[in-house]
């Protein structure tokens, strides 16, 4: 068992508890904890790697999406 923290300071606390939700159904083995615009990982980690790098794509695909998310609105309202 092996704890990870990844600090995330440039990311709003929304898009970490979005991002967390996601990584938790990805990987069901592992704990997803946010504390202090941080993301604590705990559980048998395979891949350090890869895990710090999916951590990063689901909290950057949240803050691109909660960013996006006007103007697209905007667009489907002028189909």
């Amino acid at each position: 068992m092996s704890d990870l923290v990844i600090e995330l300071k440039e990311f709003k606390e929304e898009y970490l508890s979005l991002a967390i939700t996601r990584l938790s159904y990805l990987y069901p083995k592992l704990s997803f904890e946010k504390k202090n615009n941080s993301i604590f990982v705990k559980g048998l980690i395979d891949d350090e790697e890869n895990i710090k790098k999916e951590i990063n794509f689901c909290v950057y695909r949240e803050k691109i999406y909660a960013e996006n998310l006007e103007i697209r609105k905007k667009i489907f309202e002028e189909i």
